[in-house]
């Protein structure tokens, strides 16, 4: 199935200011739609949608985002490595891991982190909407 067939229409957001989100994910796909989706929600903006980690942690401070979806496999560093760097800028940032492959396990008991959620590929639009207001709160 693909990612497109799995997304649903975004639930309506209920925070004033908008919610900033950073997509890092080497797939063009990937991040065109859910870009596209994301700027379609009048409670969030896409400040960036980037290729890579090194790229992702280059841009952080420039975007200052309040969220980044973080692919776990990236082409330059994988997303544990591009995590650790986003700590080193920013402690508290929320980060959701998004992978498709059978890592999702390693990365949640290697990590204990409460500003750090784990979304499986494919997934639907709401539950990524849903983890990210709920890491904002």
């Amino acid at each position: 199935m693909s990612l497109a067939a799995t997304l649903a229409p975004p639930a309506p957001a209920t925070a004033q200011d908008p919610l900033r989100v950073m997509i890092v994910d080497d797939a063009v796909v990937v991040r065109g739609l859910v870009s596209r989706w994301i700027d379609e929600e009048p409670g969030l903006k896409t400040v960036a949608s980037l290729r890579n980690g090194r790229e992702a942690v280059d841009q952080l401070t420039r975007h200052n985002p309040d969220v980044v979806l973080l692919d776990y496999g990236l082409p330059d560093l994988d997303g544990s490595e591009v995590f650790a760097l986003i700590r080193e800028v920013n402690a508290d940032l929320p980060v959701i891991f998004a992978t498709g492959h059978g890592d999702r396990r390693l990365l949640h008991d290697g990590l204990d982190d409460p500003h750090t959620r784990f979304l499986q590929k494919p997934f639907e639009i709401a539950d990524l909407m849903a983890m990210m207001l709920e890491l904002e709160r």
